[in-house]
Parts: structure tokens; C-alpha cells; sequence
């Protein structure tokens, strides 16, 4: 069952890769790769996983956005948007396949190594799901923002930063609900209308990109 961890985004980011016409995106999902490597290993070394959760939203929310989703995601592009020289078409459509390289390796790390005893249905199934959601939609809203910068359309650009920002904050949310068992139908409810968004904008891209 730990297999659908290990191999949920590799694959999803190999189906991206081969229904790509530009094959300089390998260079970028192997970048993605790289740097997944680095900072996994920087986190074993220098960091420990194992902690007891507070019975805080505050506590458990910061925690996660900024060790888990929002802050690795948005470091990696923002370092990668400003260091390459790509064109910025190029940089527009880039994110899934760097951030997909990358969360391939870190991703199923911090899922084994936070994992107090067993695995639950949640780490084994529903937070790879949220976390492919979260790279595939924040990959659609990246592309229009840019876009919507580019063409100078003001009131485009705020409603996909907002759509953005929604993006990133539901799975540190999500994740809370779980480990304080708080909401229990809000979660489900919120977990699964985010799962299935996010596979329909991963099949979304991957119909425009092969048209």
C-alpha cells in the first residue's frame, strides 16, 4: 500500500513529461529531482520529524505550511523564476515539473519518517492525493497569473492570485483538521471536492498540452 506513495507523483510527472512536445522540461523535473535529494538530506541531518503534535490550529497549521507544503513549493519556484534565464512562456509552464521532481523524493520521506507507528488511509492515500491537487492546480494558477501579467489584465491577475493562495492554504488546512480529529465531515468534504479539482486540472493540462 506504501507503493502509492512512493509512486503517485513520479508517475503523474512521468505522464506530464512524455505528453510534453519540449523535452527541456526533463532537465527541469531532473533539477526538481536534485534538489528534492538535497534538502531531504539536509532535513535528515539537521532536523527531527518526530514531534507531538499541540493542540493548537495556529501551531499545527504554521507548522505544516511552512515544513510540509506552502513554503518548500513556493521557495523552489521562486529561486528557479528568478536564477534561470528561460523564457518566461517557458517558466509559465515549468512549475509541475519542477515542483513534481521535487516532491517526488520529499514527499514520501516526510510521510514515512513523521509517521509515528502505522500508516493510516490518510498518509497512505489521501495526502499524496491533496499534495498532487495542490502541485496540478497551483500549476494551472501559476500559468494564468503569469499570463494574465504579461497581457496587463489586472482583474485576472488578483482572481488567480487569490485562487493561488486558496490553493496553498487548504492542504496545511486539511492536514490540522486530521491530526487534531476536529471537523471530521469538513474534512472529508473539503478533501475530497480538492482531490478531484486537482485530477481534473492534472487531465485538463495534459489535454492542452497535447493539443
Amino acid at each position: 500500500m506504501l507503493l502509492f506513495t512512493l509512486f503517485l507523483i513520479p508517475c503523474v510527472s512521468l505522464l506530464f513529461l512524455l505528453n510534453s512536445g519540449d523535452k527541456a522540461y526533463r532537465g527541469v523535473f531532473a533539477g526538481g529531482v536534485i534538489s528534492g535529494v538535497v534538502v531531504t538530506i539536509c532535513t535528515f541531518i539537521f532536523s527531527f520529524l518526530h514531534r507531538v503534535p499541540e493542540y493548537s490550529f495556529a501551531s499545527n497549521f504554521s507548522y505544516y505550511a511552512m515544513r510540509e507544503y506552502v513554503l518548500p513549493a513556493v521557495l523552489l519556484y521562486v529561486l528557479y523564476f528568478f536564477v534561470t534565464r528561460d523564457e518566461l512562456d517557458f517558466k509559465s509552464k515549468a512549475f509541475f515539473f519542477l515542483e513534481g521532481g521535487f516532491f517526488s523524493i520529499y514527499m514520501p520521506y516526510f510521510i514515512i519518517v513523521s509517521c509515528p507507528s502505522s500508516f493510516s488511509m490518510y498518509e497512505l492515500f489521501f495526502k499524496p492525493l491533496i499534495w498532487l491537487g495542490m502541485l496540478s492546480l497551483s500549476a494551472v494558477f501559476i500559468q494564468n497569473i503569469i499570463l494574465s501579467s504579461v497581457q496587463k489584465n489586472r482583474g485576472k491577475f488578483i482572481v488567480f492570485c487569490v485562487l493561488l493562495a486558496f490553493t496553498l492554504f487548504i492542504p496545511p488546512f486539511l492536514n490540522t483538521l486530521w491530526i487534531l480529529n476536529w471537523l471530521k465531515i469538513v474534512f472529508i468534504v473539503f478533501s475530497s471536492i480538492y482531490i478531484i479539482a486537482g485530477i481534473a486540472a492534472a487531465a485538463y493540462a495534459l489535454l492542452v498540452e497535447r493539443d
